[in-house]
């Protein structure tokens, strides 16, 4: 189990990823043709010096963005989000240089009048970490645990908060959420001035540690107010802790079968890691995900295998059924759902894997399974 020790540690250990994310999903590149003319040269040119500066501004952010929120609408305003540098919804969590499995960040909600960041998933031993200011995040060193620059930049009424995690020592036995930070309280803090590895200047820090965050509160004055403090604590208590599960670090989540074929009365386990993290960034923590199997059903009509769904799908082959073969998950770090082969003709058939969880659903993965 991480100690205090291994938490200060891991601050130098935030690693940005080791090489761009999809490398290893490219085909390889087609025989040149014959050079162009001239003036499509020239807007060849243009477009690979536009790649170039996005390239460099990938690299140079390894964090992901979510800006302050507006005042909320009647009807209620989502937080306003930057695009991920670290993963796409095609690709799932991408590593910090791991092939095998990396774990997530924690999160921090970002209310009105607060920036957040978050980032990239980390490798077995190393830390996440999670960010909160009241100012804008300026251009920070990807492999740092603190952004100094900001920290450095607070004005006197100014705030900056960071949460940092080791989450790997921990058995996953213990299910995905095993931590109760609800207690965390800056009021049981240490205030104490900066540190050699902080920026210099006239401010003061909280640190409080709660199994298993490590939390800093900056301050732009050597002596926080109350009202300051009252709205730190306010945002700390968005905090979310990830999952202490490990993750896939390439890919998404997906689901695998014990065997693609079989027979009538066959038995068959259809099996993988739970997923927890919502698109904005947050964990559902309720217990409530699981994951759905479903036979002879189209990928494309997931949608309709929804129980938020009026409408049922129709078979995928039509001479047999479609059938719920079960589910799993709910507060455990993986899945399994055990089946027996139906008696339909022989063939090949659909398997669909739904997530559903207490408001929202989505498709983990779509299987095919061969009736001999």
């Amino acid at each position: 189990m991480p100690s205090l020790d291994d938490h200060f540690d891991a601050l130098t250990k935030v690693r940005p990823p080791d090489a761009w994310p999809d490398l290893g999903e490219r085909d390889p590149r087609q025989l040149v043709p014959p050079p162009p003319p001239i003036p499509r040269r020239i807007g060849v040119a243009a477009l690979a010096l536009t790649v170039a500066i996005a390239g460099l501004l990938f690299v140079s952010r390894a964090f992901t963005d979510r800006r302050p929120t507006a005042p909320a609408s009647p009807a209620g305003n989502a937080p306003t989000s930057e695009p991920s540098t670290c993963k796409d919804s095609s690709t799932g969590p991408q590593p910090s240089g791991s092939t095998d499995a990396v774990y997530l960040a924690p999160y921090l909600a970002g209310g009105e009048g607060w920036y957040t960041r978050s980032s990239c998933p980390a490798r077995a031993g190393d830390a996440t970490v999670a960010w909160a200011s009241t100012i804008p995040f300026e251009t920070e060193h990807a492999a740092v645990a603190i952004p100094t620059n900001a920290i450095a930049a607070l004005p006197p009424d100014g705030i900056v908060i960071t949460v940092e995690t080791v989450l790997s020592g921990y058995d996953p036995a213990l299910g995905p959420f095993p931590f109760d930070l609800s207690g965390l309280r800056l009021a049981d803090a240490t205030k104490r001035p900066p540190n050699e590895e902080e920026p210099p200047g006239d401010y003061a820090v909280l640190e409080v540690y709660s199994e298993p965050a490590l939390v800093r509160v900056y301050f732009g004055t050597p002596s926080a107010s109350e009202r300051l403090i009252d709205s730190a604590q306010r945002e700390l208590d968005t905090l979310q802790l990830p999952p202490i599960c490990p993750a896939p670090a390439q890919g998404g989540y997906g689901a695998e079968l014990s065997k693609d074929q079989g027979a009538l009365g066959d038995l068959v386990t259809v099996s993988g890691p739970m997923p927890f993290q919502r698109e904005d960034g947050s964990y559902d923590t309720s217990g409530k995900t699981r994951m759905i199997a479903w036979w002879n059903v189209s990928e494309e009509d997931w949608p309709y295998l929804s129980s938020f769904s009026t409408v049922r799908p129709s078979p995928a082959v039509e001479t047999s059924p479609l059938l719920r073969l079960g589910e799993g998950g709910g507060d455990s770090c993986s899945f399994s759902i055990r089946f027996t082969v139906p008696d339909v003709p022989s063939g090949d058939y659909p398997i669909v894997v739904l997530q559903e969880g207490s408001d929202s659903s989505a498709i983990e993965a779509s299987l095919t399974f061969r009736v001999t």
